[in-house]
């Protein structure tokens, strides 16, 4: 089997030699013994968090993030996240990933990784308030920043969207605020939501609702949300999403490796739900590879790529 590709990126022939001859290319590739398939998508991941690989296991999520995790990124430099993206990348593209969605800080210098890498991304810098509304606006502007900055560039591979890490770490008039910006950017929102009930647990005991009911009173839930991890949702927060065109990103390695419990993916599905799947990021994985994904997803696994 001969695959060939033109100088514009596109294949332009796959099969057998005795008609390669016909076809103009600019690139042949001897595929014999091999299979040609689509690039896979990783649909939620931190892809710089390569440099922590390791550095927190078994920890339970609170624990993993404030006392671990958020310590060691404070400490990043631009330069740190730039050769840890860089690493991840080659990391996804031996294993077929061409595309990922990755939330972040210094987010610009992953998107120098993948413009020198050539992959394709969907890049949104991190945004979190933690009860410092003035943290929570410097880092909005930030995130508004490296969105207009960076969005269609790399020769149009490198898109955008806005990062607020979830409903726990950012204030309600912070999230409706990012909402109203994506909208006015014609962008997405990419943030964490139902991780992980600890984690929720004093919004919803502030708010007596679930915290997927919080963010749709407060009006954040649109089709423009990609939510990664959807786990710790009733049917009638399944039904939320459903209504509101959310995105949901299934990360089942890093659920289990973290002990956050299972996502009820098939019924997401089942009700309408856009379910993608990712790895989330190599610290709470210890892997950027997709094919593993795909086999952890047990009896959801066709449904999650139908």
């Amino acid at each position: 089997m001969v695959l060939s590709q033109s100088r514009i990126g596109r294949i332009t022939y796959v099969g057998a030699n005795k008609t390669f001859e016909k076809v103009r290319a600019d690139v042949a590739v001897e595929a014999k013994g091999k299979v040609a398939t689509p690039g896979l998508i990783n649909c939620h991941t931190h892809v710089p968090m390569t440099l922590f690989r390791g550095m927190a296991e078994d920890q339970p999520l609170d624990t993993w993030l404030k006392k671990t995790t958020w310590p060691l990124e404070a400490k990043l430099t631009s330069n740190d996240v730039y050769n840890g993206a860089l690493l991840g990348c080659l990391e996804m593209i031996k294993n077929g990933t061409t595309c990922f969605g990755d939330l972040y800080v210094h987010e610009d210098a992953a998107a120098q990784a993948v413009k020198d890498i050539g992959l394709r991304a969907v890049l949104a810098e991190g945004i979190i308030e933690a009860g410092n509304k003035n943290r929570g606006e410097k880092m909005l502007r930030r995130g508004l920043s490296f969105a207009e900055r960076y969005n269609g560039s790399a020769e149009g591979r490198i898109h955008t969207m806005l990062g607020p890490h979830a409903s726990y770490s950012c204030g309600s008039e912070l999230l409706v605020k990012i909402k109203e910006k994506a909208l006015q950017l014609g962008i997405g929102v990419h943030t964490h939501i139902a991780e992980s009930r600890d984690m929720s647990k004093d919004l919803e005991k502030e708010y007596k609702t679930s915290e997927v009911e919080y963010l749709d009173r407060i009006g954040f839930l649109n089709d423009r949300v990609l939510a990664a991890h959807c786990i710790d949702l009733s049917t009638k927060d399944m039904q939320i999403l459903s209504k509101c065109g959310v995105n949901a990103a299934h990360v089942p390695v890093a659920n289990m490796k973290l002990g956050l419990n299972v996502a009820r993916i098939k019924e997401l599905v089942d009700l309408g739900v856009n379910v993608g799947l990712g790895t989330d990021g190599p610290a709470s994985n210890n892997s950027l590879d997709m094919f593993e994904t795909f086999e952890n997803c047990g009896s959801s696994s066709e449904t999650c790529l139908s």
